[in-house]
């Protein structure tokens, strides 16, 4: 101990988490937590125990259960609710293949005449080379397929009648086959951007709805210290409008509200000219000086690097975003960042899985530790110990962990 006065830690905290765009079930969403947490807790020397699951919930399914974190005299338990997502992908892939296709590239015409795609330019190239992907795919598909058939054409033109039919069924099943595959999962996205900025598809407004309608009240009756919204991806969009609700703004006065996006798909959907109500939202959230932290990599496509969301909004007034550029090399060992590295959308999920070495963006830590929240937005990132936690005073009533 160094000395220095112990410092009361986060006893209690709410965590409401939105996953991003994949179809993962909520129940394994629950597992993928609790081993991610448990590898997080291995590298900072603490303990997290996962109650069990209360899943719940017609409109919107949830997850509730208590996380549990003890270190050296400090102990803090977080109810975290995760909600299940994973429905906005059923929306989407219960949909014909030609549809999925066709409707995504529809959408990414759209992004391209509404000029969202040259805003994408301006805030990340490499986002905007996963806006390029479906085009460079295709493009690039169908220019091998043409050569391969071109000593056909040469010989007899008359051999286009079949050529060309079989050019184009080997194509669809090179977009669509396999599950490691992910056009169509990326052509679905499209989609759900676009309806997204314009407010398409009543079920999927509806049950972004009942996601707002569902965190503002455990938001509203919650008596915690705090409370952190987390979003990952396409999950800031939900995130967002939560946070934006006046009752959730009225309690973040009393209360601390914060906000967590990490890898956040924010601006694609926001840089569309019709996406006026989230861009409202992030203004709303901005003005309320709530504490937001926006983790980054430049290894992920999926995000805007270096680009602060508000400020590419041209929101100036309230607490801007603090930005933290996370590098998965180094919270990772050298045999798991070789095996993700040349996965984009593995890597792209790095973001809200566990760390194997202490590092100061390491989402569980940040959501189950003692540390408060506005604190690590402000510098920005994790403290690099928690000594000053050891010996706090315990509340009444309550004994202090072992």
């Amino acid at each position: 101990m160094s000395g220095r006065t112990p410092e009361e830690p986060v006893r209690r905290r709410l965590v409401l988490m939105m996953p991003g765009f994949e179809r993962v079930p909520l129940e394994a969403q629950c597992r993928r937590f609790a081993r991610e947490a448990a590898k997080t807790a291995a590298s900072f020397g603490i303990g997290f125990e996962c109650s069990p699951a209360e899943i719940s919930g017609d409109e919107c399914r949830t997850a509730r259960f208590i996380l549990r974190a003890r270190g050296r005299g400090w102990s803090t338990d977080t109810e975290v609710v995760i909600y299940e997502l994973a429905r906005i992908n059923a929306l989407y892939e219960e949909r014909p293949l030609v549809t999925r296709f066709t409707t995504g590239f529809m959408s990414l015409f759209e992004l391209l005449v509404t000029g969202a795609a040259f805003r994408y330019l301006c805030d990340g190239w490499r986002f905007y080379l996963f806006y390029l992907f479906p085009f460079l795919f295709l493009l690039g598909a169908a220019t091998c397929l043409a050569l391969l058939g071109l000593p056909f054409y040469l010989h007899d033109a008359a051999h286009l009648a079949w050529t060309l039919p079989a050019l184009l069924a080997l194509v669809l099943i090179l977009l669509f086959a396999g599950k490691r595959n992910l056009l169509p999962l990326t052509m679905d996205l499209w989609t759900l951007t676009t309806d997204s900025a314009r407010g398409r598809r009543p079920e999927l407004q509806a049950f972004l709805q009942a996601i707002t309608r569902d965190a503002t009240a455990r938001i509203a009756d919650t008596d915690a210290e705090e409370v952190i919204a987390v979003g990952h991806s396409y999950g800031v969009v939900p995130a967002v409008m939560a946070l934006a609700q006046q009752p959730v703004r009225d309690l973040s006065a009393r209360t601390p509200v914060g906000l967590i996006t990490a890898g956040s798909y924010l601006l694609a959907v926001a840089r569309h000219p019709a996406a006026k109500a989230l861009r409202k939202a992030v203004a709303a959230v901005v003005g309320a000086r709530m504490a937001w932290l926006d983790a980054q990599s430049h290894t992920d496509p999926v995000n805007f690097f270096r680009t602060n969301p508000a400020t590419a909004l041209g929101v100036k007034e309230g607490r801007v975003p603090s930005i933290i550029e996370v590098r998965f090399r180094q919270q990772l060992t050298p045999e798991t960042y070789r095996k993700i590295r040349g996965d984009f959308f593995r890597t792209h999920r790095q973001f809200v899985f566990g760390v194997e070495k202490r590092s100061a963006y390491a989402l569980f830590a940040i959501i189950g530790g003692p540390e408060r929240f506005s604190d690590v937005a402000a510098r920005p990132g994790l403290s690099p110990d928690w000594e000053r936690y050891e010996n706090a005073p315990s509340p009444k009533g309550q004994d202090k962990a072992d």
